[in-house]
């Protein structure tokens, strides 16, 4: 993004915003230089404030539609977890649409996205790319 190019806003799903967190911290675990690094950074402050309301709408969902249970012991050796929270299959179409139109509903960011080095070294992979979407874009001008 050059200084002369307007700053366009980012709109996406929540749904979508969910897929850029997960590949946002995958980001975050590579070596990179410290200006992306930073970036990087705000990015993830930006998406997770973003999505806090949907954290609390989403365990309300679960409170409402779910029950929570001791684990198997087969479950406790495959996850480490001790408890679960199941839908109840009653419930299960009611959650479903629900939690289906809380992840279509749209946020917009006013911010550009970053710009991602070529040639330095850091590989990213391909599915990192795709879950950032519009939050990055290739730095042609050489370096971060």
């Amino acid at each position: 993004m050059t200084a002369e190019e307007p700053m366009l806003p980012i709109t996406m799903t929540i749904a979508q915003l969910v897929a850029a967190r997960a590949a946002g911290l995958e980001l975050a675990e590579l070596d990179l230089p410290m200006q992306l690094a930073f970036d990087v950074r705000e990015l993830l402050r930006d998406i997770t404030a973003r999505l806090e309301t949907f954290e609390t709408q989403r365990r309300a969902l679960f409170d409402r539609f779910g029950d929570e249970r001791d684990t198997t012991e087969l479950e406790r050796r495959a996850t480490g977890d001790l408890r679960v929270r199941e839908i109840r299959p009653a419930d299960q179409q009611a959650y479903a649409e629900q939690i289906t139109a809380l992840l279509a509903v749209t946020v917009t960011f006013d911010r550009g996205p970053i710009g991602l080095p070529i040639g330095n070294g850091v590989q990213i992979k391909p599915r990192t790319l795709v879950g950032l979407g519009p939050f990055v874009q290739r730095d042609t001008a050489g370096g971060v």
